[in-house]
């Protein structure tokens, strides 16, 4: 399990200890991952097509402000994963989270990460995707923490369902600072973090590290970004990607 491993604490110049934050959809992966993993649970595009219509009237939903982003996620699991036995989706995960790692990331994330690894640095993941596809691209990514969507099976017939909160917005940052508090108890405010975002929900955690660092913004976190003085990044796919 990634939260179960020993703490690194390496420090800067000031001694300090250091993370790096990396968000998972559009910032190490060109697109984002929930729907494209619901629809690769069907095996052929005219069913995956079925599905995403069924989605269609639950999205407008919540694009009106009648439905959360929490319920929406769960009535989308509900109709892309009723009947799965719990083996068959970690099955699925596998597969989903084989082909991102293939042919779905951003070279200069993995750059620095790389960086970041090299440095001594503790790397998490803060994402709200779902754990259960989440905590593999963590770990085959060699990250040392993964924050995702948590969810659980109400019994074995049941689809996954969100359990507690949506890792979004300013419930991201708090799940972070509860992850970082439990992992550095006191020595918590002598750490200094990175955190790497492309999405404006983001702007809680960006607020609250030292080094923040935006990643190929869409216009309006663009200008907070440029506002506040943060580093604007424009990263690029794999090679074999283009």
């Amino acid at each position: 399990m990634l939260e179960n491993r020993d703490v690194n604490r390496p420090t800067d110049r000031n001694g300090r200890s250091r993370a790096a934050i990396f968000d998972l959809d559009r910032t190490i992966t060109r697109v984002g991952t929930f729907t494209p993993f619901l629809l690769s649970t069907r095996p052929d595009g005219p069913q995956r097509l079925a599905l995403f219509a069924r989605f269609v009237p639950h999205m407008a939903l919540y694009k009106a402000g009648r439905l959360s982003r929490k319920t929406l996620k769960n009535r989308m699991l509900a109709m892309a994963l009723s009947g799965f036995e719990h083996a068959r989706i970690a099955e699925l995960s596998d597969r989903f989270v084989t082909g991102v790692m293939a042919g779905g990331l951003y070279a200069d994330a993995l750059a620095a990460i790389a960086r970041h690894r090299a440095d001594g640095d503790k790397i998490i993941l803060a994402t709200a995707s779902v754990d259960f596809y989440a905590r593999l691209i963590a770990e085959r990514l060699g990250l040392d923490e993964c924050i995702a969507t948590a969810t659980g099976f109400a019994s074995d017939e049941a689809p996954p369902q969100i359990a507690g909160e949506n890792c979004y917005g300013e419930a991201k940052r708090e799940m972070v600072a509860a992850r970082l508090d439990a992992l550095y108890g006191q020595d918590r405010d002598n750490l200094h973090l990175s955190f790497y975002t492309d999405h404006i929900s983001d702007l809680p955690l960006l607020q609250a590290v030292e080094t923040p660092y935006v990643i190929n913004p869409k216009p309006a976190l663009h200008a907070h970004a440029r506002q506040a003085g943060w580093q604007v990044c424009s990263w690029t796919a794999l090679e074999s990607q283009l």
